[in-house]
């Protein structure tokens, strides 16, 4: 039995902090208001916890980039070393 693919979607017009990230993430994986909302968190919960198949798609990436300076790059390489850990992870950063 294959597992239904889910999609994770951050908009760029609506990515302005670390925590728009965090919230994204927590809202459409319904995560417990434990998530811890950090990089490590992030990590763990990508590796490890959440069940694939998932797609994690980066909308309006530019937009996010202007607002959210070096963070931005450190989200996209954890969302890339997911991708490099999992095969059931695929990033899109568009």
């Amino acid at each position: 039995m294959s597992l239904k693919k889910r999609t994770v979607t951050l908009d760029g017009g609506q990515i302005a902090t670390a925590e728009d990230v965090y919230e994204a993430f927590a809202d459409q994986l319904g995560l417990p208001g434990y998530f811890g909302r950090n990089l490590d968190a992030l990590w763990d919960l990508l590796a490890v916890d959440v069940q694939g198949p998932l797609e994690i798609v980066w909308k309006d990436a530019e937009l996010s980039r202007k607002k959210l300076g070096g963070q931005f790059d450190l989200f996209v390489a954890l969302l890339c070393d997911v991708e490099a850990e999992r095969q059931d992870i695929c990033v899109r950063i568009c």
